[in-house]
């Protein structure tokens, strides 16, 4: 990752993953309560993670996460590993994670600090799993991130990974449609980005001032093949969908009917599952 692009991630990402969410369902605070209500509402909206967790059979583990967020996820690692150590390139998702660890009493063998994903500050063969989910696309070089995953995991260790979707419903039908439109509507506006690349980024993650996220990246399975041909077993599910399904329609689908077919093959995101 490039000084630039280290420096402007820590900037973006200082508002947490989930701010916008937190935000529609009245949630300011940072209280036992507050963080309740906003995992509920995360929980619902993907309600994939929690299978994914039991699957892991976390008990007795070392488990590392590399992306944090409002630490929704984090605190359900952290509550069922053996030990957690949460990783962020920006201050404001590990003060985050810190204070959920704090709240649930578990200091002593759990932590978040302040790293990047593409020098892990830790030894060859230190945790028995790796989680990761929307993070390492967004660094400047997602093979190298994944290459640091495998480094950091112990043999027979996991790594549950998502990655935005190269050829996601969202890429392959609605961008074609979008961006243009959303290009002249800037245009007659004479605000917004009239780049495209800017135009789709923005399209996944925005802060609360409307920019996208620095730098992302969009995986096809056979990329996520390549990156991961270090590892021993390999699983990917398409997951997750947009709550339009063609962007400007007048009649809105819920993505909720959509996860279970649609989004179970032309999903937004791929969630990998390896096995070093």
């Amino acid at each position: 990752m490039s000084t630039e692009l280290r420096e402007k991630n820590e900037g973006f990402w200082t508002e947490l993953c989930g701010s916008a969410m937190a935000r529609h369902i009245g949630v300011t605070g940072r209280t036992k309560e507050d963080l309740v209500e906003f995992d509920r509402a995360y929980m619902d909206a993907y309600p994939y993670f929690d299978a994914y967790i039991e699957e892991s059979d976390l008990e007795g583990k070392r488990v590392m996460e590399i992306g944090l967020g409002y630490g929704t996820l984090s605190a359900r690692l952290f509550n069922k590993a053996e030990s957690y150590q949460g990783i962020d390139i920006s201050p404001g998702p590990v003060a985050m994670v810190n204070h959920r660890i704090e709240m649930a009493g578990l200091g002593e063998n759990c932590n978040a600090l302040q790293a990047s994903a593409l020098g892990l500050p830790f030894k060859d063969n230190s945790f028995d799993e790796v989680w990761s989910i929307g993070c390492l696309h967004h660094t400047g070089n997602t093979h190298d991130a994944v290459d640091e995953v495998y480094r950091v995991l112990k043999p027979s260790g996991r790594a549950v990974i998502m990655l935005y979707n190269a050829n996601s419903f969202r890429r392959k039908v609605s961008h074609p449609v979008m961006v243009p439109l959303r290009k002249l509507r800037n245009k007659l506006r004479g605000t917004g980005p009239q780049d495209a690349d800017a135009i789709v980024r923005a399209n996944y993650d925005t802060n609360e001032e409307g920019e996208a996220a620095p730098h992302t990246e969009f995986v096809s399975p056979k990329g996520v093949r390549e990156m991961f041909k270090k590892f021993s077993d390999l699983k990917i599910e398409p997951q997750n969908m947009d709550g339009w399904l063609i962007p400007f329609t007048p009649i809105g689908i819920h993505r909720k009917y959509l996860l279970n077919n649609i989004g179970r093959k032309w999903g937004l995101d791929l969630y990998i599952f390896a096995t070093k």
